[in-house]
């Protein structure tokens, strides 16, 4: 988790008790789709509908 929070906020320290609201809505989703291990477009599909 730390190394994850120093990549996206790199002059901000990182907590444990500090809440990840922040660090999750900075997180590029569209990268972490592409290079997931897991086919997640078919998973988001299948449970929320769509394409």
């Amino acid at each position: 988790m730390k190394r994850l929070f120093r990549m996206v906020a790199v002059n901000h320290p990182y907590h444990e008790a500090e809440k990840a609201r922040p660090l999750i809505q900075a997180l590029d989703m569209g990268k972490i789709a592409e290079r997931a291990p897991l086919p997640l477009g078919r998973f988001e599909s299948t449970l929320f509908g769509g394409g």
